[in-house]
């Protein structure tokens, strides 16, 4: 069930070329979420019910998301925009995936 739901939402996210001067934008579902620190996003399965997902589904959603160009992600408020937004992806995966294996104490 969960590899059905992380296809669906990696197909949620879309990824658009906008100008010269930008790589790109990743626009997000709910997958991927830019919170206040706008250095950083996390992931969850559930963002409303605050269910978290697995190292596994998060190396999944880094290395899909990874094959883009782009560099800002835009989240579902206003003033929720990364830039530098491929690098603040994967460091974000990456420290998500090490706190849930116990490091980042």
């Amino acid at each position: 069930m969960l590899g059905h739901d992380l296809r669906r939402n990696c197909r949620s996210a879309g990824v658009r070329s906008v100008s010269d001067t930008h790589a790109g934008v990743l626009l997000i579902g709910d997958t991927i979420m830019v919170v206040e620190d706008h250095r950083w996003v996390s992931f969850l399965w559930s963002y409303p019910q605050l269910i978290p997902l697995d190292a596994a589904s998060v190396e999944e959603i880094a290395r899909r998301v990874g094959r883009f160009r782009f560099d800002r992600v835009y989240g579902g408020w206003w003033s929720h925009v990364v830039v530098d937004a491929a690098e603040v992806v994967q460091r974000s995966a990456r420290r998500y995936i090490a706190r849930l294996q116990g490091g980042l104490s």
